[in-house]
């Protein structure tokens, strides 16, 4: 297995490291990049690589080749790939490379210091990136000029010059310890090797087959997205960990990330388990957060997808224990007992976060979305399932089926589906479309949507490994398309079935 990486477009890492690699096209220049776990919020800093030949700068270009970063010169070359953890391995010929200043989250940050290590390796910081560099063929020197004005060196540089048959070997560790490292005994292609095992022992674990180079894209999004460092589901969530997205998000979860990742794995206690990743914090009424992002939860209301999910898995449905289920039922009943309406039968919505793009309407106008209202039909239906299972007296099977019915007779016009305000029954299309599908309902705006999600993905025709892909990408272009994502999943996963 190969593992599906383009550099210019993805970043080189691994679960479980704080270490990366990302190339710059437009620049032409490959960066280190360090992801610490104490505030960084996700976001990855970077020191520019730079090669050098005869003590000048020289231009190269960066791919990937048998599973290693290949930085290629006309000079020489330098190979990298991630060590045993926080490490990258590098061996070359031909080329020196220098560490230098490089960006944070894509904006320059100024001001550091290199110093040399007792124990012949440099300590490095600059630009957020804290790392000890050792060179094991060749040799290693430092640059750093000391403004005293600004009390640190705006640029420093770490030299690894190559030996005088042109080899150079090394090891960058992500980690300014006094801690030993080893720093021998690991080559670029063992790295690789290691690390690929470690992604294909990871595909193992997902509903689906990652045959398609599309599906291993999915999958690698997926893997990589559990980074700790980048994802912070430590520090958020203690040991109910959530995919996060990071490199897109910045360290924020979202309600319905959790199901969007446990569409995509096959053990259905884990996947429930992500599933009912926020209801950690659930408060006493049954509200939950919308969003947590520096660690401050906001208790937006978000439609959830708990029943996409429940639906579309019934193996899942079936792995819900008697504490999720609770906290299932407590979250439910606060939306039964804040948004919905008794005398239309049916839940509104004040918040475009309850009913995603479909914004004729004010944030504080109340209005009767129908794919909001679909969502909960396949939540309480789900639930009706469960409580049975379970033992619990309910009689949510009915509401389920009152709720379509209510869709069907006041959520439609002229064959259309559409939101319709609580106070004014005025009218506009319904844009979210897909959860309609799942229970029996046209004549949605789920054309518009689609398009919507193609031109994010850049692909001509919706396919399961799409949906993957895209449940993958998480947060960034797509903040808004998460309900078309895992309602497409969920009819795929529906379709194989059948």
């Amino acid at each position: 297995m190969a593992l599906p990486i383009k550099m210019g477009t993805d970043l080189y890492c691994k679960a479980n490291s704080q270490v990366l690699l990302s190339y710059d096209e437009e620049e032409a220049k490959l960066y280190i990049g360090y992801t610490p776990d104490d505030g960084s919020k996700g976001k990855n800093y970077l020191a520019a690589i730079s090669a050098m030949c005869d003590g000048a700068v020289v231009p190269y270009t960066c791919t990937v080749e048998d599973d290693v970063v290949l930085l290629k010169s006309d000079a020489g070359y330098a190979k990298f790939a991630i060590g045993c953890s926080n490490d990258i391995v590098v061996d070359g010929k031909g080329i020196g490379l220098v560490i230098s200043n490089g960006k944070s989250a894509g904006i320059f940050m100024g001001g550091g210091n290199v110093v040399k290590d007792a124990r012949g390796g440099m300590l490095f910081s600059i630009s957020g990136v804290k790392i000890r560099a050792f060179v094991t063929v060749g040799s290693i020197d430092l640059e750093s000029y000391w403004d005293l004005d600004a009390l640190c060196d705006p640029d420093p540089k770490v030299f690894m010059l190559p030996d005088e048959q042109g080899n150079i070997a090394a090891r960058i560790f992500a980690d300014v310890t006094e801690v030993d490292h080893e720093v021998s005994g690991l080559s670029v292609e063992e790295a690789a090797k290691a690390m690929t095992d470690e992604f294909a022992e990871y595909c193992k674990i997902l509903n689906y087959s990652a045959e398609t180079q599309t599906a291993l894209r999915a999958a690698w999004e997926l893997w990589n997205a559990q980074q700790p460092p980048r994802t912070l589901f430590k520090e958020y969530l203690g040991n109910d960990p959530v995919v996060i997205h990071g490199r897109q998000s910045g360290g924020t979860l979202h309600l319905n990330d959790g199901v969007l990742y446990a569409l995509a794995i096959r053990d259905s206690a884990e996947a429930a388990k992500y599933m009912c990743s926020f209801l950690k914090y659930i408060k006493n009424d049954g509200l939950v957060p919308y969003e947590i992002s520096n660690n401050i939860k906001e208790y937006y209301v978000e439609t959830p997808l708990f029943g996409v999910l429940l639906t579309a898995r019934e193996d899942v449905l079936g792995a819900v224990n008697e504490e999720q289920y609770e906290k299932l039922a407590l979250h439910l009943n606060w939306w039964v007992n804040n948004r919905f309406c008794t005398e239309r039968g049916l839940f509104y919505c004040l918040h475009r976060t309850e009913s995603r793009r479909n914004v004729a309407f004010d944030d504080m106008t109340p209005f009767f979305a129908p794919d909001v209202n679909a969502l909960m039909a396949l939540w309480i239906g789900a639930m009706a399932k469960i409580a049975d299972r379970l033992g619990k007296e309910n009689n949510w099977a009915a509401l389920a089926d009152d709720i379509i019915a209510n869709i069907k007779e006041k959520l439609y016009a002229d064959g259309k589906a559409v939101c319709v305000s609580l106070g004014t029954a005025e009218k506009c299309e319904c844009v979210n479309g897909a959860a309609m599908k799942l229970v029996g309902l046209e004549g949605c705006g789920a054309e518009g949507y689609e398009a919507e999600l193609m031109a994010v993905l850049g692909k001509t025709e919706l396919t399961l490994d799409v949906a993957k892909a895209a449940a993958a990408a998480g947060e960034g272009p797509i903040a808004d398309v998460r309900q078309a994502v895992a309602c497409l999943l969920a009819e795929s996963i529906l379709r194989e079935e059948d």
